[in-house]
């Protein structure tokens, strides 16, 4: 009823073939040199490839991409993973993608799930992550890892479900952009570590919330940190952790913001603050609270911000036609926070501190 090389995990007797699609009762335990696979567990069984060429997850001997009921799939591949057909996990199987030496990618510019399950995703390449035909689209509750040493990482999250999705840890390590969108799905995507070791960060959801505790860009100039949460009334949260653009910009833009506890600094670049509704509202100072029409920035809130002497905090944008109140006490400590800025159609900065 199962399938394997006889030698658990790596390693065992080598299947060579340039197609190969393999369907089992019970679990798959394979070690291939294939160029395409295809592989089924039609119960709950694990299924675990190690493939020493470069990889293919496509359609092939009546078996559709790489599937079990609700085990766990592990993909380890010597060169490029190139997801033509999906991967699934079930109601909670974790799924796991290698590429020792190579990108992950998938194989058509879409928004159709390449992996699909209840469970956590982790995907760990060389040279990068979705940097091939659009993003890698995942339909999960966790991206447990996500991490290239270059190329970057492109991320497209759908939650189907509206249940959300936590992402533990994003990193290049090396070099790269990562690129994080959620483009279905109305609850929280939550980013715990992100982090960029020469590159930018953008993260963006269509219609949930945002929360961020620890993002980190490198020292290099220009490399921004930007969230976008589109939606009307949406909301983004900092409560803890470091946010943190030694070289560029941080802008946070939503119609809602919460910044309670964590840090905001940028070493050698301007803060902004903004709503993504133009016709928002913004009130500034103790007490100031978000409202549907509001967004509201406190004392407190913007003092968990710091900059150089040369950069400052800009609220609003030029774009934003709602009008901007300081009307509550504002004490903004000069140590660390020397200007604030309020951008306007006519100047992007208006007023100081």
């Amino acid at each position: 009823t199962a399938i394997d090389d006889g030698t658990p995990g790596a390693g065992g007797n080598l299947i060579t073939a340039s197609k190969l699609a393999l369907s089992a009762v019970g679990g798959i335990d394979v070690n291939l040199a294939v160029t395409l696979v295809a592989a089924a567990s039609t119960t709950s069984n694990n299924i675990r490839i190690d493939d020493t060429s470069t990889t293919d997850v496509s359609t092939f001997g009546g078996v559709t991409g790489i599937s079990t009921v609700n085990g766990t799939v592990t993909l380890v591949s010597g060169g490029t993973i190139t997801l033509s057909s999906a991967i699934t996990g079930g109601n909670s199987g974790a799924v796991s993608l290698t590429s020792t030496a190579g990108q992950i990618n998938d194989a058509a510019n879409d928004a159709t799930a390449n992996i699909t399950t209840g469970g956590a995703v982790s995907l760990t390449a060389a040279s990068g992550i979705g940097v091939s035909n659009g993003t890698v689209d995942l339909d999960v509750v966790t991206v447990t890892l996500a991490t290239s040493g270059t190329g970057g990482v492109a991320l497209n999250l759908l939650d189907g479900n509206n249940g959300g999705v936590a992402n533990t840890e994003i990193t290049a390590t090396t070099s790269g952009d990562i690129t994080v969108e959620a483009t279905t799905g109305t609850n929280t995507f939550t980013f715990t570590t992100v982090t960029a070791a020469d590159g930018t960060i953008t993260l963006s959801s269509a219609l949930g919330d945002i929360t961020a505790v620890a993002l980190t860009t490198s020292n290099t100039a220009d490399k921004n940190i930007v969230v976008t949460v589109s939606a009307a009334n949406q909301l983004f949260t900092h409560a803890s952790g470091a946010i943190a653009s030694n070289g560029g910009d941080i802008t946070i833009s939503a119609d809602q913001i919460t910044l309670s506890g964590g840090t905001i600094a940028s070493v050698a670049g301007d803060v902004r603050l903004r709503p993504t509704d133009t016709a928002t509202l913004i009130d500034i100072g103790a007490g100031a609270t978000d409202s549907d029409t509001v967004l509201g920035l406190t004392d407190a809130e913007l003092n968990t911000i710091t900059t150089r002497s040369s950069n400052a905090i800009i609220v609003r944008a030029t774009a934003v036609t709602g009008g901007t109140t300081v009307a509550r006490a504002l004490h903004l400590p000069a140590s660390g926070r020397p200007t604030l800025a309020v951008a306007t159609l006519h100047t992007a900065a208006a007023a100081s501190s």
